[in-house]
């Protein structure tokens, strides 16, 4: 027989209000599977979430919508901290849920890596476990559960993931972006070097740095369907080979979006020394013409907001699937009072995990403060209301917003007709309207740029790569870097 013990007063055991007729009960306990406490941290926040067999099969057969996946998410419930280092040692839990048959789903975040933990499945030390069984659960019933935390993630060797694609891995010390937030000051890059390099010892070519989407690391956007073969294929098909560098923007917190804060760590800063590190090891041709930013999802508004800045640097923007240039159009509702209905729960979901994610992301950057937490909401959770100072402070940077500025504008003539935007019409966020904005808002600004709309969703796809990749090396071999 389990004991009980906990050493949290969120995590004690009570009796619980009833649940509302509509609702049915689960409770139980959550216990370590031997092994696994064994193997490593056993102190942590507690999590449970429940997932539908509908959403369990399509999990199975891979064809889980980003909607699902979202909806699972913002179910989550923090169960409180627990330790279940001692051997027999068991939290007790009580969860509602509307009535049918689950899976239910508990996770121990044993480092405050929770969005780590669900899109990448490597923040090491997090436990899981799930029913074996199908709960079903009545309206106004409890069902009793108990739940063993037999798996543990492991932190990937990033260098090896990189090596094993058959491509080049470096690390550069970056002791400015640590940050209160203790972000890793050791960034890796992975590099694809074109089979023309070897041959041709005399010759520089242009480059490519990859940016990639929430959490994202430097061997993100090589894997799977967008490989180095793809990009030597485009060469072949072109005659423009290209060094491509994946860059590192994860942080603790979710990601970067290239600012310099106390908090999250000076980020401007390093993404220019990110270049001259890239440019003192091979052979790069060092005119902003001939180096380009491509990024997908956050990576998208990255590639935006470096190119914005920095026309001498990156003379080729493309912005697939971005996080929405337009801040007032692609966060807000119609009336511009509150946050959208998907970021309303969203905000909620991650102020109750308190740990990595989106818009932790994004407050980390663009509204920080000297609270614990260390940034501010921009909109009150729960209702979405606006906090007018703070959502200003968000507000300053938004590439729409840095349009308005004469400055800005005159600084991007360099980069008219060398911008792309790319998006699926059925993105999930409905990130297409925001690119589809922001590409009229460049031409209305005298800044020609290509806006290409897919029928695919926010995923990226091979079609989606190929012209943005071909639409770099176009750009480049009008620049004279063609071999």
């Amino acid at each position: 027989m389990l004991a009980l013990a906990l050493l949290a007063c969120a995590s004690r055991a009570r009796t619980p209000s009833p649940a509302p007729p509509s609702l049915g009960t689960i409770e139980g306990l959550v216990s370590l599977a031997p092994a696994v406490r064994d193997a490593g941290p056993c102190k942590g926040r507690l999590f449970a979430t429940w997932v539908t067999l509908e959403e369990v099969a399509a999990e199975k057969a891979g064809t889980a919508t980003t909607q699902q996946q979202v909806a699972v998410m913002f179910r989550t419930v923090p169960l409180g901290e627990v330790d279940l280092c001692i051997q027999d040692v068991a939290a007790p839990f009580v969860l509602r849920v509307p009535p049918g048959e689950v899976q239910l789903r508990v996770m121990l975040d044993v480092d405050h890596l929770f969005m780590r933990a669900q899109l990448r499945g490597d923040a090491a030390g997090t436990r899981l476990g799930s029913t074996t069984q199908p709960i079903t659960v009545a309206s106004g019933k409890v069902t009793l559960a108990h739940v063993v935390l037999d798996q543990a993630q492991q932190a990937r060797d990033f260098s090896a993931d990189c090596v094993a694609l058959g491509l080049e891995h470096f690390t550069v010390a970056a002791p400015e972006v640590a940050g209160r937030v203790g972000n890793p000051t050791q960034r890796g890059f992975c590099v694809a070097l074109p089979a023309e390099y070897a041959t041709q010892p005399d010759a520089r070519f242009p480059v490519v740095y990859l940016l990639p989407g929430l959490t994202g690391t430097h061997v993100s956007r090589f894997r799977g369907l967008l490989g180095h073969a793809r990009a030597r294929a485009l060469t072949e098909k072109n005659g423009t080979p290209v060094i491509l560098v994946g860059v590192d923007t994860s942080t603790r917190l979710g990601s970067t979006y290239f600012e310099d804060t106390p908090h999250h760590g000076a980020w401007a800063s390093f993404a220019l020394r990110l270049v001259k590190e890239v440019d003192a090891r091979y052979r790069t041709v060092t005119q902003a013409s001939g180096r380009a930013v491509m990024g997908h999802s956050t990576g998208g508004l990255n590639a935006l907001i470096l190119g914005m800045r920095h026309p001498d640097v990156f003379g080729v923007v493309v912005a697939s699937s971005p996080d929405p240039p337009d801040f007032t159009l692609g966060m807000l509702n119609a009336a511009g009072t509150h946050l959208d209905g998907m970021l309303t729960p969203w905000l909620a979901m991650e102020d109750r995990v308190a740990a990595d994610g989106q818009l932790v992301s994004w407050a980390a950057e663009w509204s920080g403060d000297d609270s614990a937490r260390g940034y501010a909401w921009p909109a009150e959770v729960g209702s979405g209301r606006l906090k007018p100072d703070v959502w200003k402070r968000w507000l300053a940077h938004s590439p729409t917003e840095m349009l308005k500025d004469p400055k800005v504008r005159a600084r991007l003539t360099p980069l008219s007709g060398n911008i792309m935007l790319t998006a699926g019409t059925k993105d999930e966020f409905g990130l297409h309207r925001g690119a589809q904005a922001f590409s009229a808002q460049l031409q209305a600004a005298g800044v020609a740029n290509t806006l290409l709309l897919d029928e695919h969703t926010h995923s990226m796809r091979p079609s989606r790569f190929d012209a943005q990749l071909g639409f770099v090396m176009e750009r480049f071999a009008a620049a004279g870097f063609k071999q």
